[in-house]
């Protein structure tokens, strides 16, 4: 989760929202930008570009950005990311530890600045960027159906 939340605050503005965790009784707890992030100026110029298997902390810095309008999200031939919205702590299982695999326990989820849920659903892109050949142009090559 700070993999996503500490970047994100580079590039937001003081009092934006990063990512709400729900711990398992629905208690929220916001992490936002602490204060002007130093390339908040350059922000709206951003397009991030990401995948179907864009998860977790990568997924956290996106919806951050894009949900405050710091960034546009650009999907590689996918309409959206993965849709990991849980936290998770691995409890390994056997003697050694780990020898028979492992049981993942879910902490909490999280949702994005706009309290949007992403678990199986993931974050919807602005734009796709479609497989090209490079002779293609790049108006040719990008979507425009959103």
């Amino acid at each position: 989760l700070e993999g996503g939340v500490e970047p994100a605050r580079l590039f937001l503005r003081k009092g934006q929202t990063i990512v709400t965790v729900l711990d398992k009784s629905g208690t929220p707890f916001e992490y936002a930008a602490i204060d002007d992030g130093p390339l908040a100026a350059i922000a709206p110029r951003i397009t991030l570009l990401v995948d179907e298997k864009t998860a977790s902390a990568a997924e956290v810095f996106a919806a951050a950005l894009a949900q405050n309008r710091a960034a546009a999200l650009l999907g590689a031939q996918t309409d959206h990311t993965f849709g990991k919205g849980v936290i998770q702590q691995l409890a390994p299982l056997g003697t050694p530890p780990g020898a028979r695999g492992a049981l993942a326990v879910t902490l909490a989820k999280y949702a994005t600045p706009d309290g949007d849920d992403l678990n199986g659903r993931g974050l919807r892109t602005d734009r796709t960027l479609r497989a090209c050949r490079i002779q293609d142009s790049p108006k040719l090559c990008l979507a425009s159906d959103r």
